[in-house]
């Protein structure tokens, strides 16, 4: 029997077993991480020009194949979506049906995570590690919970501890070397947050215009281009802190100009005035914060090399 017979004939009993597992939701696993395995093609064709005898060969080969499909399978775990080969088993192959098949390959990695609060849940403690993504924006939930979508192949842990009228939540990646192209965070109105995040994203929109955000603070991780941050006025007051780090190129604030404002930077200490605003003692302010209702509060770790802009809405 020849040895690329046995090898070819092992990789389709292996995949024909991953699948019926994956039926049965004993494993999971994403067909997209099959285009990263391509490197082992390389390790096969280097062992097969190796001299030695092919039984060793044979060997070898069936144990990098079976040793790389098992970095790509693991437990089932419902909110994963490894099923993705249960779009087909409801769809012809006809011609006529092929617009519906697109319709539902599209769906294929996007995943909702929903954090359900109680009545009594007044204040949310949110911590959020975001791993590498294209964007990631926010916006406002029209019922009493807390949604979290992404696009692409990360899967995340959301956990969700109630002490009486505060809910602590966290939502971490399972590893940090997958990418998502898309993340929205939805938050449930008629509640006041403390967020957390690290941001590993290019584009990031945080519209917080019809969200009550008591504390916030944000970290760019790496590759974050853009922050774009809107302020309703929700709360007051607002403490703000931003740890840009070195990669963070723009900052894009939006304002009420009911609002007042005060911004430290330790790298602004020399200037008398920047961005509109006065300096009073190791902050700048704007005119009307003394006598304003609202009040946010920011702290900048670093505004040198970031172009950073305030707009008063």
């Amino acid at each position: 029997m020849k040895k690329s017979s046995i090898i070819w004939g092992t990789i389709l009993i292996i995949i024909g077993v991953l699948i019926l597992l994956c039926s049965y939701d004993i494993i999971s696993f994403s067909w997209h991480h099959f285009w990263r395995l391509w490197p082992v093609v390389l390790i096969l064709i280097g062992i097969s020009v190796i001299p030695m005898k092919d039984w060793i060969k044979t060997t070898i080969s069936i144990l990098v194949i079976a040793g790389s499909l098992f970095l790509v399978v693991k437990p089932y775990d419902e909110q994963d979506h490894c099923s993705n080969w249960h779009i087909f088993t409801d769809l012809n192959f006809d011609e006529d049906d092929w617009d519906d098949i697109k319709s539902e390959i599209k769906k294929i990695g996007e995943t909702s995570y929903v954090a359900q609060f109680d009545s009594t849940v007044t204040n949310v403690n949110l911590n959020i590690e975001l791993t590498d993504c294209d964007s990631f924006s926010t916006k406002v939930n029209t019922n009493n919970n807390l949604v979290f979508e992404t696009v692409g192949i990360a899967a995340y842990n959301l956990n969700t501890t109630t002490n009486e009228t505060v809910a602590d939540c966290s939502i971490t990646p399972f590893k940090f070397d997958q990418d998502i192209t898309k993340a929205t965070l939805l938050f449930a109105p008629n509640l006041t947050y403390v967020l957390n995040l690290t941001s590993k994203s290019e584009y990031n929109n945080f519209n917080f215009s019809d969200v009550a955000i008591s504390d916030l603070n944000l970290t760019a991780s790496d590759d974050n281009n853009l922050w774009k941050i809107t302020f309703g006025e929700q709360y007051s007051p607002v403490n703000v802190h931003l740890n840009t780090n070195d990669e963070l190129e723009n900052i894009e604030l939006s304002i009420p100009a009911s609002a007042g404002l005060s911004i430290y930077a330790s790298d602004l200490s020399s200037q008398t005035e920047w961005n509109d605003l006065k300096k009073s003692d190791d902050k700048y302010v704007s005119d009307n914060y003394s006598t304003a209702t609202v009040k946010i509060d920011i702290t900048v770790d670093k505004i040198s090399d970031i172009q950073f802009k305030i707009n008063r809405i």
